[in-house]
């Protein structure tokens, strides 16, 4: 991987970010793709575990996967190589690489490091931290409460657009610009400016929901949840530094990532 000096290729590959959850890779061959800065990440389901890797052959670089989901061996579209669990490697035509110097067959996927949070996908390239010091005891605590509650991804939305990611990112944790921008959603919640508790690198923002009406009808809906709901407000889990995962009263989850993005060569951009 190429090293361009910027600061935000050096957050991209030193952090870990969270990606998604378990039950969107629940069967084997199943996968998403993650775009992080110049390099787009497969997050793909072995018949035993998932691991993340560059969505490029490592023979000549073409993408394995053009569909940003879906269910599929990992093979390439380009010469039909094609890779299995612990990097087993199937070539076709391999005795026409008889006077090669290397064995083709010790080409291996490029990887990215994974864990899993009670559900939820992490990954990271050269991690500065381990996962546990990164998100600290509450988050941590805090997700594992979350995850064992969600079973299936109701919606994907990714676009592009023109902003500094970290514009993008400060505006996701504050909550002066929600009765003009979102009057006819989020703000009928009626939530307060919430109050923030802040870690080394992450942060939990809980929201009070005044509308009483609103409030007695999540409550209502609360009962039906397979488990104790952890969350009783609107809450936002920041993690830096392109994530953030949000809830109201624990009905559902969105993750948001701001990912820089690489193709218009601006840090003005994400996605």
């Amino acid at each position: 991987m190429q090293s361009p000096n910027n600061q935000d290729f050096f957050l991209s590959t030193k952090f870990w970010h969270l990606v998604g959850h378990t039950s969107q890779v629940s069967s084997s061959g199943a996968y998403f793709l993650v775009p992080i800065h110049d390099v787009e990440i497969v997050v793909y389901r072995f018949k035993d575990h998932i691991r993340a890797f560059q969505n490029t052959c490592p023979h000549r670089g073409a993408k394995f996967f053009s569909d940003t989901s879906g269910c599929s061996p990992v093979v390439c579209p380009y010469h039909g190589w094609s890779f299995g669990d612990h990097n087993k490697v199937s070539i076709p035509l391999y005795k026409t690489f008889n006077s090669s110097p290397v064995d083709p067959r010790s080409a291996s996927l490029k990887y990215w490091q994974g864990n899993i949070v009670a559900g939820f996908i992490f990954i990271a390239f050269d991690p500065l931290y381990c996962l546990d010091l990164q998100l600290g005891d509450s988050v941590i605590s805090l997700l594992e409460s979350i995850g064992s509650s969600i079973h299936s991804l109701y919606s994907f939305n990714a676009f592009e657009f023109q902003s500094n990611w970290r514009i993008a990112v400060e505006n996701s944790l504050e909550a002066y610009h929600v009765s003009l921008v979102h009057s006819n959603t989020l703000a009928k919640l009626g939530i307060d400016y919430g109050a923030n508790t802040l870690f080394d690198w992450s942060s939990i923002l809980h929201h009070y929901v005044s509308n009483k009406r609103v409030s007695s009808s999540l409550k209502l809906a609360q009962r039906f949840l397979a488990h104790p709901p952890p969350i009783s407000d609107y809450c936002s889990i920041y993690i830096f530094p392109f994530s953030s995962l949000s809830s109201t009263f624990s009905i559902g989850f969105s993750l948001q990532n701001y990912f820089p993005s690489h193709s218009l060569a601006s840090l003005n951009t994400c996605q």
